[in-house]
């Protein structure tokens, strides 16, 4: 059956479609880190703050088409830079997570 299914999609919509496979994996593994870390469906407002302090200083942008945009190459990559971010937070115990952040961002 798999044959057939690969003689029906021709070379270039195959390769489309694993690699948008492969993006949405990394969305899926993206939104699993914040809900790990208590922001995946952040409510408060200090929460949606520091989620999108978070989201900025990983990606670059608050804009989900952009992000969106990424593929799978990049998204792994920020993944791996917001589970380092998410560890030194947590390493930190800062009572103020979004002044740490900026902290960050001025050491640099």
């Amino acid at each position: 059956m798999a044959a057939v299914q690969e003689n029906l999609v021709s070379g270039n919509d195959l390769e489309w479609i694993q690699k948008n496979l492969a993006r949405k994996i990394e969305f899926e593994k993206i939104q699993s880190v914040f809900d790990e870390n208590g922001l995946g469906d952040a409510r408060s407002k200090v929460d949606r703050q520091l989620k999108t302090v978070i989201i900025k200083k990983i990606f670059g942008t608050t804009s989900n088409i952009e992000i969106e945009k990424m593929d799978a190459a990049q998204l792994n990559h920020c993944r791996a830079l917001l589970e380092e971010l998410f560890k030194s937070l947590s390493a930190a115990q800062s009572e103020d997570p979004i002044a740490y952040l900026n902290q960050l961002d001025q050491a640099t």
